[in-house]
């Protein structure tokens, strides 16, 4: 994939501008499709903006180290007799010190940038372009995830309810808060009421809440609390996926203790 194309010839078209976030979202479900993953597919991208930056950073350090170096010979200059001072000067082209120091501190703003001729329109690339275009691969990988992770879900199960909701986002580490409604995190379950999550978020929060025994302790509801947690096995991270197991078990040992 020719991912400099992609980001070039995507942002010099500029109906793609307004939402390049979502131009490069669906530039990666056509690369989906070739069996692109989201890290891969991405990772080309960001490619281009070091890429694109690198080239500037060494444009702008070479005219800092020409400036410095020609500053240098100019202090070299004072210390020569007077016959030969203007002779090295005009030999060497050096201009006078206060214009040397104004370009070095200002060489990002005179060299940090250049021109790419983009199907036979002229892009200025700058510092700030590439900053933009970074923000806006940021913004897709953002939307990526989202997209994958509402599909990874209703894959599984169609509907997940609060119940499940709450205890995945406990184990993962979602903080919900009460006072601070979060729309991209009830998109992500397909829910509709923030409180409801908080509430069942809330009585899952602890590890000493996820392992205590359900009120009223009968073996039904003892039952029903191990099977809503390896209902949602599957939606914890790996790394926090050892604590559900292990809840489990403790949850598992109560049932043999009390009921069995």
């Amino acid at each position: 994939m020719d991912y400099y194309d992609l980001i070039l010839k995507g942002y010099v078209n500029t109906s793609n501008r307004k939402h390049f976030d979502r131009y490069l979202f669906r530039a990666y479900k056509e690369a989906e499709a070739l069996f692109f993953s989201i890290d891969e597919f991405f990772d080309g991208c960001f490619e281009v903006i070091e890429s694109l930056k690198g080239s500037l950073d060494t444009k702008v350090n070479s005219y800092k180290f020409k400036y410095e170096k020609e500053l240098s010979m100019l202090e070299i200059a004072k210390q020569l007799p007077t016959s030969l001072k203007s002779a090295y000067i005009s030999k060497n082209k050096l201009r006078d010190a206060k214009s040397y120091r104004k370009w070095i501190r200002n060489a990002t703003k005179l060299h940090g940038w250049e021109e790419h001729l983009i199907d036979g329109k002229l892009l200025k690339v700058d510092y700030d372009l590439i900053e933009s275009l970074n923000k806006f691969i940021l913004e897709a990988v953002s939307l990526a995830e989202e997209k994958s992770e509402i599909s990874r879900i209703k894959a599984k199960s169609g509907v997940v309810s609060y119940r499940q909701a709450g205890l995945i986002c406990s184990y993962n580490q979602i903080e919900i808060e009460k006072t601070k409604k979060d729309i991209k995190i009830l998109k992500q379950f397909t829910l509709n009421s923030w409180d409801n999550l908080y509430n069942h978020f809330n009585s899952f929060e602890t590890g000493g809440k996820r392992r205590a025994k359900p009120y009223p302790y009968t073996r039904v509801k003892l039952d029903n609390k191990i099977k809503l947690f390896k209902s949602v096995i599957d939606f914890i991270d790996e790394k926090f996926r050892h604590k559900i197991e292990e809840d489990i078990l403790v949850l598992e040992s109560h049932m043999e203790t009390d009921f069995l």
